[in-house]
């Protein structure tokens, strides 16, 4: 039988829906970190993967996507070797499934293996990758390493300088640069084969805008529901 109607559930759905309706409140339809693993997750198709690389972009989908009857698939490297791989086991993943595979994954990450790209053209694979272009590791930001300013930027952060427009075309894929939320959304509710989505956003105000959701869901959960 059903479980019986539960106080305790119902305050953990309470806190739940508080905390939502803060980080969707602080997040807005700004063109995010957060707002790009937001909206892959509610707009991709049933029949998608989703491939998900390590450092924010996991963390990003794990805090930000809203729960569906249909989520696609999600997957995700996880071990010692942390980003390397990360394309290649995503197209991997293109080359055997039926439904669309779209990759996110942030700029270093997809610096580390770029040229597994070359089996784009070469194996006519259907993937198509969301790039977070922010430039650098910003997983780091969140760390006390980040206020050593002598050493971060160039031995931690290590931004790319890559022209991410001049390497989709060295691979063959697509450049697309979507400038809104919306434009995202309609990419993401199909999404085009072998293309690169590329997203430019800014470390500095993904940290900001980080801090304002926390610190925003915190007095929501804390704060009493109506009676």
């Amino acid at each position: 039988p059903p479980p019986a109607p539960s106080e305790w559930l119902q305050s953990w759905r309470d806190a739940d829906a508080r905390a939502r309706a803060a980080i969707e409140g602080e997040l807005g339809e700004e063109l995010s970190e957060p707002n790009v693993a937001r909206i892959l997750a509610a707009a991709l198709p049933a029949e998608a993967t989703l491939f998900v690389a390590a450092s924010m972009p996991v963390r990003e989908l794990e805090w930000f996507a809203a729960p569906r009857e249909d989520f696609p698939r999600v997957l995700s490297n996880r071990g010692a070797n942390g980003i390397d791989g990360t394309l290649a086991a995503a197209l991997g993943v293109a080359a055997v499934s039926d439904g669309p595979v779209v990759a996110l994954i942030g700029d270093v990450a997809f610096a580390h293996d770029m040229s597994s790209l070359l089996s784009v053209p070469r194996l006519e694979i259907p993937i198509t990758v969301v790039l977070i272009d922010n430039g650098g590791a910003a997983i780091f930001d969140h760390l006390a390493v980040a206020g050593e300013s002598d050493v971060y930027e160039h031995h931690v952060a290590t931004p790319t300088g890559l022209d991410f427009a001049a390497v989709a075309a060295l691979y063959g894929l697509r450049h697309v640069a979507p400038a809104t939320l919306a434009q995202l959304r309609e990419i993401a509710a199909d999404p085009p084969a072998r293309t690169l989505i590329h997203v430019s956003t800014d470390r500095a105000a993904g940290l900001a805008l980080h801090a304002r959701v926390w610190a925003a869901t915190r007095s929501a959960v804390a704060a009493r529901p109506p009676a």
